[in-house]
């Protein structure tokens, strides 16, 4: 009876270290891979929300910011289909003023 006592306290000392050193290679993955991560991701596994109030106010921050970079790529929109359409306004004249030329001087 000892002797099995024994065996099952080895075998479950064996299975402690067995899944302390898998934890602990856990932890090394998951610090390794925090410290090869950008700034800002590092950033945001460190500042986990710790409330639902906290993690919906970081949505909607979130969500503002996409908002106002999508109004400013929209004025930027704007801006180059007003540009493009000048370009080729001028493009369109410059051709047909070549035209005219070719024609004038076919006449004469």
């Amino acid at each position: 009876m000892a002797r099995q006592e024994k065996r099952r306290s080895y075998a479950e000392m064996g299975n402690r270290r067995r899944s302390t050193r898998l934890q602990q290679k856990l932890m090394d993955a998951e610090t390794s891979s925090i410290s090869r991560a950008p700034n800002h991701e590092t950033r945001e596994v460190i500042k986990q929300p710790t409330s639902l109030k906290e993690a919906r106010d970081r949505t909607n921050q979130v969500i503002n910011e996409k908002k106002r970079k999508l109004e400013e790529y929209e004025a930027l929109m704007v801006v180059l289909q007003v540009r493009m359409a000048v370009y080729q306004e001028k493009k369109g004249n410059a051709s047909r003023k070549r035209e005219f030329n070719k024609e004038g001087t076919a006449c004469s």
